[in-house]
């Protein structure tokens, strides 16, 4: 059938690269991923018409530190784009950064619907990999770095408005690291 349209971006030669990709119910495309702006990495959101590849909303997320990046988008049945993955703080720890844009992308002063951060209990580093939409909720999963320096894979659930549901960190093996790789939620609102 052939290509039916394509899109590329680039920012005057510098890093952007898409980390993934969703297409909500109106069949548009959404790709997050980085861009970095001269001194570090931001997090990059594009949503395109997915019948003429026209780019309709762009946003690029550079909160206080030097890092962001975002691993994993997932869309909610009213078309809202939920992105997740870390940022860095003062220089040393990440912390888990799980994201919410409106279909029509940042309001009017550029910002998403709403914003969270998670900083586990050694207060190291703390990243989502995965994220899962569900018909209650969405579903993160990640790792997150003990006092000892080993990582135990973490999965968190957030109601659609941003509250944590509940978290839980778990050792699944003997051996001194641990991750969350893909994560899913069901019709009945239980994670995977």
């Amino acid at each position: 059938s052939g290509e039916l349209w394509r899109s590329p971006y680039t920012l005057d030669g510098r890093d952007v690269a898409a980390t993934s990709v969703a297409i909500d119910g109106k069949k548009d495309v959404i790709v997050t991923g980085r861009q970095w702006n001269g001194s570090d990495f931001d997090a990059l959101t594009v949503k395109y018409n997915g019948q003429t590849g026209v780019e309709l909303w762009r946003h690029r997320l550079n909160r206080p530190g030097p890092d962001d990046f975002v691993l994993d988008l997932g869309v909610d049945s009213l078309n809202n784009i939920y992105l997740g993955g870390h940022t860095k703080v003062n220089n040393s720890y990440d912390d888990m950064l799980l994201v919410k844009y409106a279909p029509g992308g940042p309001d009017l002063f550029g910002d998403p619907l709403w914003l969270k951060t998670w900083d586990g209990a050694a207060e190291k580093h703390d990243r989502i990999i995965a994220l899962g939409v569900g018909s209650n909720g969405l579903a993160v999963t990640g790792e997150s770095q003990t006092a000892a320096g080993d990582y135990d894979c973490l999965t968190l659930k957030y109601a659609f408005d941003g509250t944590l549901v509940w978290s839980a960190e778990r050792r699944y093996t003997d051996s001194n690291n641990g991750r969350g790789l893909d994560t899913a939620v069901d019709a009945a609102g239980n994670v995977i």
